[in-house]
């Protein structure tokens, strides 16, 4: 591990674990609607809950990954219940597209990205942050809005108490390594974390756009979302607020304490 747990986290690890296994399986009602109403083509709508089904089985693929290269216990058992809830999470997602069609492939850059991620070899904290932001941050987001339909609504409130879970392993487990990263390490993740993070909203917006957005009008959205993910990364500690301007780019003056 990049990092040793100390006693205090270590326990917080075993509430977390403790609180997991006690959670109640769910069990879907899939006799409920299957009325999107949304403003969005079939189509794309298809392809939105496809990333999040892709996006589950990849988690699950991290998982197992560093299942292999993290020597601590109680971190190997809690990635073994996070694979579990992922798979379980894409198997809801893949009957759901079964009623409004079947899965579709994910976007190019979307799959580019993750397959690059999965394949990084050094640093795996990198790999947990790329993923952390990218999937985990982004697919609460998007099942928050729940797109108005009465059964994957109910399938994303199952979900969300998983996802909600993970995102506090994630928080944990990341402050407490970071707290170690040098500072040019940390510049460079997050130079890395916002790059990718651009390309694959620039390239979510025209595959549900197309061309029609004003240049201005993506650029304010874009720019949005990404101080939504950034108030995360300054949480975690990754970089401070004070040193990033309205954009969100580091000064390049002033360094990573």
């Amino acid at each position: 591990m990049p990092a040793s747990v100390s006693p205090k986290q270590k326990q917080r690890l075993d509430q977390l674990i403790a609180h997991a296994l006690r959670a109640p399986q769910p069990t879907v009602d899939w006799n409920l609607p299957v009325t999107p109403r949304l403003w969005v083509r079939s189509a794309v709508y298809r392809v939105m809950v496809s990333q999040l089904y892709h996006g589950e089985i990849a988690t699950a693929q991290l998982c197992a990954l560093l299942h292999q290269r993290i020597d601590d216990d109680r971190v190997r058992q809690w990635l073994v219940i996070q694979e579990r809830d992922e798979l379980r999470h894409a198997a809801m997602y893949h009957r759901y597209l079964q009623r409004v069609g079947g899965v579709v492939d994910s976007d190019p850059v979307f799959v580019r990205t993750l397959s690059d991620v999965l394949a990084w070899r050094g640093d795996f904290l990198g790999q947990v942050l790329v993923f952390h932001v990218l999937l985990e941050g982004e697919a609460v987001q998007l099942l928050r809005n729940r797109f108005r339909c009465p059964l994957f609504a109910h399938i994303s409130r199952m979900i969300l108490r998983d996802e909600s879970r993970h995102i506090l392993f994630g928080r944990w487990y990341l402050k407490a390594q970071l707290e170690n990263m040098p500072a040019d390490r940390k510049i460079h993740w997050y130079a890395t974390i916002r790059a990718l993070w651009y390309e694959n909203a620039e390239a979510q917006l025209k595959l549900y756009y197309g061309s029609h957005l004003p240049k201005w009008l993506r650029r304010h959205w874009l720019n949005r979302r990404w101080r939504f993910q950034q108030r995360a990364l300054v949480r975690l500690g990754l970089v401070v607020d004070g040193q990033l301007t309205c954009n969100g780019i580091l000064h390049r003056r002033i360094g990573i304490s």
